[in-house]
């Protein structure tokens, strides 16, 4: 199971996941997708999840959190061009 966060939430909320993709309006089968990693949910959709699980999106999507970091760069990852020696 890819996301392991998302599914012990559902569980959590005592809610089906049929319940759930009717209240989001999402597709029959949708969340089962979402929870194998089969599809990956929008940010609107892992916000629509969130709301409806009374969790903070980071919580269901922790790798969400550290996607929109920006990647550190130190001078060893830089090529001579890029510092000017070449």
């Amino acid at each position: 199971m890819a996301n392991t966060h998302l599914k012990i939430a559902i569980i959590q909320s005592g809610q089906r996941s049929y319940e759930i993709e009717r209240a989001l309006d999402f597709w029959p089968g949708k969340l089962s997708k979402i929870l194998s990693g089969i599809i990956e949910p929008t940010d609107s959709e892992k916000a629509m999840l969130a709301q409806a699980l009374g969790k903070q999106v980071v919580e269901l999507f922790p790798e969400h959190h550290h996607s929109e970091r920006v990647p550190d760069h130190n001078i060893n990852s830089l090529s001579a061009k890029e510092i000017g020696n070449g």
